[in-house]
């Protein structure tokens, strides 16, 4: 309980009041209620239901009159208005049934004997209107005897039986209500005094609850609030000497008078730091004073090596554009080199496949100048042959003049021998004279070609030692391109050194400009501080220690 707030305890106080009202209320209601539910069932249920028997009674007594009423009458003319009775009583009848089934189909408040009741009845009723109408019958053909004996018999002890049935329904449901009404009463009697206790009960105990919360109230407070207030007052004017009586533990104002104490040495603590802070501020704003200077040197000694950097970031940055494009250029020979000293080498390769097809070339015409040599033989043993042939036609042309007129076709025959021997003389001496020139010309094109080998193999050393220079030169331009590779690589790092170099002097400037604003607002807060230690100074006055 005590660990709950007062708020709580308010509410659980009246929370109480308001439950135990609720309960009053609830008892009432339950009580008006069952008074109303029992009223209810008296007026509404088994009154009606008694009702709707009543009338059952009435129309099955009446019924039982018209129809002795139809059996003794002598007279024709009274039957018909007789029947026409019988027939309202039994729509009267019906009008009573229909509602009477429709609350018992509900199952509101209907007892099993009620069922039992009414199902005699309708079975009653079910047997004996064949024996009305039988009797009708029989009255309306004539047959008197007949019909007075089966209404005797029969119809009779029907009726009785009916009509008894109806009575018990009857009487079921008064007793009903006999046995409902004292029970409402006595409720209705006893509510009034059970209001009566259960309202004087909440008041005490309301009464009871409202004292404990105001002791409680009181005890946790330390005593009547105004007092309480008073000594707040006190000392929110400063004034903290003031003597208080020793108040209740745990309570308030207890907390309150210690509050009190704590104050005492609060403020002389606040005092005696107020004055400490006073001359540490005099020494701190001196002392930031001096590095505001210094931090504006440091600020113009930092932009102006920001300036010299970025003078040689942009030589550096040259250094490195013509780095970069004498990379490029040594990669330029690099590959003429190559392409040449590769030039150089099919060269020197073509070069000796046409000085080993020249050797070859002088080796065939050395050989067709020996052709040619013995094609020159072959020409004299051809000439000798012709000069042979010469003399041999000769020679029978002499001895066919001899012979005379027998021997002149030999004649014939050697003038023809004779003339075809010139003409082999005559293109011997064309092919003497022609193989003449092609064994010149064959000489001179054998000293020829000679000379072309011998200037195909000076060439093709000339070829060998371009393609060597070429590769020495290849080697030499690839050294320069490592070097002049490295020489932009670094180039490239020293570009790069220098950003991060100025990124960083700007960062310093940056920082000495914020060291700067900073040593600034320094100056502005210690004055500031000053001036809250002043105002510290005159509040702590303010209280009475």
């Amino acid at each position: 309980m005590n660990s709950l707030t007062i708020t709580k305890k308010l509410y659980l106080g009246f929370g109480a009041i308001i439950a135990l009202m609720m309960l009053v209320t609830i008892i009432g209601i339950q009580k008006v209620n069952f008074i109303d539910e029992t009223l209810r069932e008296i007026t509404d249920v088994n009154s009606l239901k008694q009702r709707y028997a009543i009338n059952f009674r009435g129309s099955v007594h009446d019924r039982a009159i018209a129809l002795r009423d139809v059996v003794l009458t002598q007279e024709s003319t009274q039957i018909p208005t007789i029947l026409d009775e019988i027939k309202r009583l039994e729509d009267f009848y019906a009008t009573s049934a229909k509602p009477l089934a429709a609350l018992f189909a509900k199952g509101e408040g209907i007892e099993s004997k009620e069922r039992e009741i009414l199902q005699k009845i309708n079975e009653i009723e079910k047997r004996t209107l064949p024996l009305v109408q039988e009797i009708i019958r029989l009255k309306l053909q004539g047959n008197q005897e007949h019909a007075q004996t089966l209404l005797m018999k029969e119809a009779r002890p029907a009726f009785v039986e009916w009509l008894g049935v109806i009575n018990e329904f009857i009487d079921h449901e008064e007793s009903k209500n006999q046995k409902a009404t004292p029970i409402a009463r006595e409720i209705a009697g006893g509510f009034s005094w059970l209001m009566i206790w259960l309202s004087l009960s909440a008041l005490v105990i309301g009464i009871l609850i409202a004292f404990f919360i105001s002791r409680y109230l009181t005890r946790s407070i330390g005593g009547e609030p105004r007092e309480v207030a008073h000594i707040v007052g006190e000392i929110a004017k400063g004034d903290l000497t003031f003597q208080s009586p020793p108040a209740p533990k745990e309570s308030t104002l207890e907390a309150i008078l210690r509050m009190q104490e704590q104050l005492k040495e609060v403020v002389g603590h606040i005092i005696y730091a107020s004055l400490e802070m006073t001359r540490k501020i005099k020494d701190v704003a001196e002392a930031s004073k001096s590095s505001e200077e210094s931090t504006k040197r440091q600020e113009e000694t930092s932009a102006s090596l920001a300036l010299g950097i970025q003078k040689l970031q942009s030589t550096i940055q040259e250094v490195a554009k013509l780095a970069k494009q004498t990379q490029e250029n040594s990669a330029r020979s690099v590959e003429l080199s190559e392409r040449g000293a590769s030039a150089a080498q099919d060269t020197a390769s073509n070069m000796e496949r046409v000085t080993l097809g020249a050797k070859n070339s002088a080796a065939q015409i050395q050989t067709l100048d020996t052709h040619a040599q013995n094609i020159g033989g072959s020409a004299s043993l051809i000439k000798e042959i012709t000069d042979q042939t010469n003399l041999l036609a000769l020679n029978a042309a002499i001895e066919a003049a001899r012979a005379g007129e027998s021997g002149r076709g030999f004649a014939v025959v050697a003038d023809e021998i004779r003339k075809l021997a010139e003409r082999t003389d005559t293109a011997t001496q064309e092919i003497t004279r022609m193989i003449g020139l092609i064994q010149s010309e064959t000489k001179e094109a054998v000293l020829g070609m000679e000379n072309i080998v011998k200037e195909i193999e000076r060439s093709f050393g000339m070829a060998n030692e371009a393609a060597e220079i070429l590769h020495e030169i290849s080697k030499q331009a690839d050294d320069s391109f490592s070097k002049a590779k490295e020489v932009a690589q670094s180039s490239e790092l020293q570009t790069q050194s220098a950003s991060a170099l100025s990124l960083e002097v700007a960062l310093i400037a940056d920082l000495s400009k914020e060291s700067s604003g900073a040593m600034k607002r320094n100056i502005q807060a210690i004055e500031e501080l000053s001036r809250i230690s002043t105002d510290l100074e005159h509040l702590a006055g303010h209280f009475k220690v």
